[in-house]
């Protein structure tokens, strides 16, 4: 569940809004390779192809007010099928996410200009394209080349095209840091390299923290360790 605060100054007409978000529900299993292992088997099992599916839903549950400009709730449903497969290559693991996007429709978009009422606004799907090359320095350190593109997403206002398209081409890197099992230190930095005249411009940064929890993992660590 996300909790968001955004502030805009849009074409002088400043805006801020705060509120949760839309939950995300996501499904999705193996298809072939990573076979269900306990967690003792999972630390000595060789790296080994793993093909996968998943399907996330985004669900319109978050603040979302057509009288506001900005809203933490995109008031529509999204659904995102992928295909993903990791391929490991020496010390190298490498990653290919193929996906795509669906939106229904956002029957009260706020509009730009004060007085005028909300809008109906339908969207294209977006198709997408992700690829990780990840080099395993050792057990406690990765990184990768990073390389996503995108393509589609018109969107239709009150039924006429926009002709707003986007095709964006973004390339970054990538570092993890886990100094035991429980903690996880992520880094990630991605641009935009290349894209037609409608295409987001701009980079993302990202800092990401994990802990792993769950019955057993201690114990299993010292059991591996004393064999």
């Amino acid at each position: 569940i996300l909790y968001l605060d955004i502030n805009s100054d849009f074409f002088g007409r400043k805006a801020n809004n705060s509120g949760l978000g839309d939950m995300i529900f996501v499904l999705g299993s193996n298809i072939m390779g990573g076979e269900p292992l306990s967690f003792g088997e999972y630390l000595q099992t060789p790296r080994k192809t793993v093909l996968a599916w998943s399907f996330a839903t985004t669900a319109p549950t978050g603040s979302f007010s057509s009288e506001k400009l900005l809203n933490p709730s995109g008031n529509r449903w999204q659904f995102k099928p992928e295909l993903a497969v990791s391929i490991p290559i020496d010390k190298f693991d490498i990653e290919v996410y193929a996906a795509a996007k669906f939106f229904t429709t956002n029957k009260k978009l706020p509009s730009t200009a004060l007085g005028l009422p909300s809008s109906s606004v339908s969207q294209k799907p977006f198709y997408s394209l992700t690829f990780h090359n990840v080099y395993n320095i050792n057990d406690k350190i990765w990184v990768s080349f990073d390389a996503a593109a995108r393509t589609g997403g018109e969107t239709s206002k009150n039924g006429t095209a926009q002709n707003d398209s986007q095709t964006v081409l973004g390339l970054g890197g990538s570092m993890n840091y886990s100094p035991n099992v429980h903690h996880k230190i992520g880094l990630s930095y991605i641009t935009n390299a290349a894209g037609d005249e409608n295409s987001p411009n701009g980079s993302i940064y990202a800092l990401k923290y994990s802990y792993v929890f769950g019955g057993g993992i201690d114990k299993t660590l010292k059991e591996l360790k004393n064999k």
